[in-house]
């Protein structure tokens, strides 16, 4: 018969007893609790996801977090996405683990050349252990200045987000990479140069945003939505509300039954000189482009048609024809025409506005308000944005815009500070299908059904594995816009108007 460690223990004891060894026996009472201890303290580190910090961040551990000024977010209104709000969540999470206030540095940049001086800084001069970068993307008047109004500085990386899977089956997936934008434009290329050269010298870098860099090795990514994100939440809201059926795997869908009604269907997009523009467009027109063909919708403004192409060449053209240039006042103009135009009379219907983010979506309810679709007998549109920007918050909980969209950004940054806090600490970094957090609340938010965030990986095309922390785009309508955007402090209720 076996016998237990414990039994084996008191064989000995009396072993040594009958020996009358008293030295023998504390000899073995010290072994044994010896042994004890560390098998508690080997069971206890070797628990999925248990991050039991036993040792104190080093004293002179530095971590520099360079990000952009407000005012280059275009979302710099959303009540979820300001940056100055995102460099302080993370320097929060830090401290929480122990790190000095003091040596998490955030510093701000207005344009790609001071956001290269300060990652010189971090990086050669200060010699900080981590780097976190959110790479601050092309301006219009930097593409116009370089002549790449076609480049499309965040490539295939990112924007192939939306079509992973996240079953086990998408880990490691291979992806295009288009590094030719980045080549071409001498303060990304400096980026890249700066942040290679931290890696080398074992600087951990960490990147923020949907700009990647053209797939940098980065050894951790944390990924705000896409643009791809907001026309595929978009569609697939808009379908559902109007009961449509959906397209099927293979691209197919029904033909429109006889007595079905044909919904009238307006799109408002930024500038086209944005590569954003360009990448919300193509998705958008991906998921309604058949809906238009099999004739469930239509335009009256003419530009998007049965007929309209999904060729590269075909979408430039109705991209220049709906782009809107940056103007605040523009989209409520851009719309007031199209209502005068084909929506003048109060038997025309419309049904649909499709806006690229919530300053157009904005325009499209002010110009409605204004032509008076919120009485007679016209119904009021479905109008949907993104962004959750603040002043459009009002316009959801009135019932003018249908629905915004948001992502948890205080979650992703707390998490981001969990895996910074580990590479500090040199505890194992997260792995998708475990716990990665010793906060239960940050712990919910990836869950596989209700979390607003999960982990992935993806190769590069040099074949390089990249740990990925992704947002889940949250769709924000009435029912759910205290649950989101006022219990999770984003918003109070009286800025809500609830």
């Amino acid at each position: 018969m076996q016998t237990s460690g414990y039994q084996t223990h008191l064989v000995s004891s009396r072993a040594n007893l009958v020996n009358g060894s008293v030295f023998g026996v504390l000899r073995s009472t010290i072994a044994f609790l010896t042994a004890v201890v560390l098998v508690f303290t080997l069971t206890a580190c070797s628990q999925k996801g248990d991050f039991a910090y036993e040792d104190a961040v080093p004293t002179n551990w530095k971590v520099g977090i360079s990000i952009p000024t407000s005012s280059l977010a275009i979302i710099d209104e959303s009540t979820v996405g300001r940056w100055a709000n995102i460099g302080d969540w993370i320097r929060n999470e830090l401290v929480r683990h122990g790190f000095s206030a003091e040596n998490v540095v955030i510093r701000s940049s207005s344009s790609r050349k001071d956001q290269i001086k300060d990652l010189k800084k971090f990086a050669e001069v200060e010699k900080v252990d981590e780097l976190v970068v959110a790479p601050i993307n092309y301006t219009k008047s930097e593409l116009k200045t370089l002549n790449q109004l076609n480049a499309d500085p965040s490539s295939a990386f990112l924007a192939n987000m939306n079509h992973i899977s996240q079953s086990a089956e998408s880990n490691s997936k291979e992806f295009p990479i288009d590094q030719e934008s980045e080549k071409s434009d001498e303060h990304a290329e400096s980026i890249v140069d700066i942040l290679k050269n931290a890696k080398a010298s074992g600087i951990f870098t960490v990147g923020i945003g949907s700009n990647d860099l053209g797939g940098f090795p980065f050894d951790y990514f944390a990924t705000t939505i896409s643009p791809e994100d907001v026309a595929n939440v978009q569609a697939g809201f808009i379908i559902d509300q109007l009961k449509l059926p959906q397209v099927d795997q293979y691209g197919n869908l029904k033909d429109i039954p006889k007595d079905s009604v044909t919904y009238n269907v307006e799109v408002l997009i930024s500038d086209a000189a944005y590569s954003s523009t360009k990448r919300y467009f193509k998705q958008l027109w991906e998921r309604i482009g058949p809906y238009f063909k099999k004739g469930y919708f239509k335009s009256r403004s003419g530009v998007l048609t049965q007929d309209t192409k999904s060729d590269e060449a075909s979408e430039q053209e109705v991209i220049e024809k709906l782009g809107i240039p940056d103007d605040g006042d523009k989209p409520a103009g851009v719309m007031h025409d199209v209502l005068d135009k084909y929506y003048k009379n109060n038997e025309d219907q419309l049904d649909v506005v499709f806006g690229q983010f919530d300053g157009l979506s904005r325009g499209a309810v002010r110009a409605c308000v204004e032509n008076k679709f919120d009485s007679g007998s016209r119904k009021w549109p479905l109008i949907v944005g993104a962004e959750a920007e603040r002043l459009s918050i009002s316009d959801v909980v009135e019932g003018k815009q249908a629905m915004t969209i948001a992502y948890d950004s205080r979650s992703l940054m707390q998490a981001l500070g969990q895996v910074l806090a580990n590479e500090a600490l040199r505890q194992p970094q997260p792995v998708k299908g475990q716990p990665i957090t010793t906060s239960e609340e940050l712990q919910k938010e990836f869950d596989e059904k209700t979390g607003t965030l999960y982990l992935e990986s993806m190769k590069n095309s040099d074949g390089v594995t990249i740990s990925l922390i992704v947002t889940r785009p949250v769709t924000i309508v009435q029912d759910n816009l205290k649950d989101f955007l006022i219990d999770k402090g984003y918003i109070t209720d009286a800025y809500a108007g609830i």
